[in-house]
């Protein structure tokens, strides 16, 4: 079920990043050098949209993050350990590092507001706990270095501070 609402999320985010491009999915702007500029002028141009895309992606991660922690504390050490379940905890992983990195990433769109921003913060420090528990180290220190660098390019002192915090607990200090 989970699955099937962040399938269906990522494709009406898909819709308005591509409005406008002439391409149906992201595969198609692969090879256009102007892809990006494309992508991020529909992240500005449907900027409430997309916020509240992001957040979803977010509240959706979270949901997922939560639900293999409770299945992972459950589970006998065999059935952990077996290669296809790690395998999938790994895939897991993979996927919601790069759904946060992303939310973080557009956080340096330009042309988006501070306001804008900002709203996406209660997303954000409400996924880092999980986050916590359930990365890598190396994957929560990837999550902290990106943080820190946005953090360090806003001028938005609150911003700056969330996105600092937020790399803190994801990194394990609260």
């Amino acid at each position: 079920m989970l699955t099937e609402r962040m399938v269906t999320g990522a494709r009406i985010g898909t819709v308005y990043m591509l409005a406008g491009t002439g391409a149906t999915d992201l595969a198609q702007l692969a090879n256009d050098p102007q892809a990006d500029d494309k992508v991020n002028r529909n992240v500005v141009r449907f900027a409430p949209e997309m916020g509240d895309f992001l957040d979803f992606e977010l509240h959706i991660q979270g949901a997922v993050i939560e639900a293999v922690l409770t299945r992972l504390s459950t589970m006998r050490p065999d059935e952990a350990a077996r290669p296809n379940f790690q395998s999938g905890i790994a895939s897991i992983r993979q996927s919601s590092l790069r759904t946060v990195a992303s939310v973080i990433e557009t956080l340096a769109v330009d042309g988006l507001t501070d306001d804008w921003r900002r709203a996406r913060l209660p997303a954000l420090a409400a996924i880092a706990p999980r986050l916590a528990r359930f990365l890598q180290a190396g994957q929560k220190a990837d999550l902290q270095r990106l943080a820190s660098a946005r953090a360090d390019a806003t001028a938005d002192p609150g911003l700056k501070r969330s996105l600092t915090a937020f790399g803190r607990t994801v990194a394990g200090g609260q």
